[in-house]
């Protein structure tokens, strides 16, 4: 049994977020604090070897399966006093009722209205998974069919693509050690295209992506097919139209129509590039733009997200 008053301690969560989480608690008679004499803890992706008391603690999915996957194990769950997994997707796939998302953070750059380049843009660090839900090896596919068919016409941003073959194998080594022991283990996409040399690295890119202004279009393909990622929304943001891989956007209508949605597979992706002219993407665009000047009044502003996970807790307290 759980007092009158319910205190909380939110673990990974700051800021503006943070504190209307908190505010939003008190509609529950829930109240937030920072101490370690709390009833329930929320944690963001801990580690599970330092968790002292797993029945006072709710645990935040927030990186995707292909990342974490000590972190989806249904059997471990069942010590905790719930999970609260990050996105409306996850949770159907993971049969949970409770979900939460975090704010959409804009970058604060002013637009410009650059000529841009009629070139296709991809942004990501090399990673690797031993998961079949991950989509690593499908970036890697869908850049060595621009090598091969379309020379010229895609610009790789972001780091670890180049850094040799020692420390690649030592990464990828070390994913097939967190996947091995998992039902999803998959050594063809741990070792796919395995100490290729890829010519079209343009360099990094900062954060913000501001440098996707200079282009067209961008491909974004998420870590796994559970979730949105702030990648998305910087590309919308920059008015590079995504073609997009991520879940079927079944929750966000909105969303989908600011994107090119595409099929988990190099074709679809590379098609719907192929077939969209520059009066479609324009068109895209200005929705984009439309859709993001208003988002702060939507379910994709702090203080809708803050209500959402002030109300997820209290249905999970109800349900212990």
């Amino acid at each position: 049994m759980y007092p009158d008053t319910v205190r909380i301690k939110l673990t990974g969560f700051h800021g503006d977020f943070a504190s209307k989480i908190s505010s939003n608690l008190h509609y529950f008679n829930l109240e937030t604090t920072i101490s370690n004499h709390f009833d329930l803890e929320l944690i963001i992706d801990p580690h599970l070897g330092s968790i002292k008391n797993p029945e006072k603690t709710i645990i935040a999915l927030v990186e995707p399966q292909v990342v974490r996957p000590d972190l989806y194990n249904k059997a471990i769950w069942r010590n905790y006093a719930g999970i609260l997994p990050l996105s409306y997707y996850r949770a159907q796939r993971l049969g949970i009722n409770e979900w939460f998302d975090f704010p959409v953070i804009l970058p604060r750059y002013p637009r410009n209205n650059r000529i841009r380049l009629n070139r296709v843009a991809i942004v990501n660090e090399h990673k690797f998974s031993g998961s079949s839900r991950s989509m690593y090896g499908l970036r890697r596919k869908v850049i060595r069919n621009y090598e091969e068919n379309y020379p010229g016409q895609l610009d790789v941003y972001g780091v670890e693509w180049d850094k040799g073959r020692i420390i690649e194998l030592q990464r990828r080594i070390y994913s097939m050690r967190q996947h091995v022991l998992q039902s999803e283990f998959s050594l063809r996409e741990c070792f796919s295209d395995l100490w290729h040399q890829y010519p079209n690295l343009a360099g990094h890119m900062h954060e913000d992506l501001e440098k996707l202004q200079e282009y067209q279009s961008s491909i974004v393909i998420e870590n796994d097919l559970d979730y949105v990622s702030e990648k998305v929304w910087k590309s919308i943001y920059a008015g590079a139209v995504p073609v997009y891989v991520g879940p079927k956007l079944i929750n966000d209508p909105m969303l989908e129509a600011a994107v090119l949605s595409a099929k988990p597979d190099v074709f679809s992706i590379v098609s719907k590039l192929s077939i969209e002219n520059n009066d479609v993407m324009s068109e895209i665009r200005k929705y984009g733009y439309y859709f993001l000047d208003n988002l702060e009044d939507s379910k994709y502003g702090v203080n809708f997200c803050a209500k959402k996970v002030a109300e997820s807790i209290n249905s999970l307290i109800h349900n212990l």
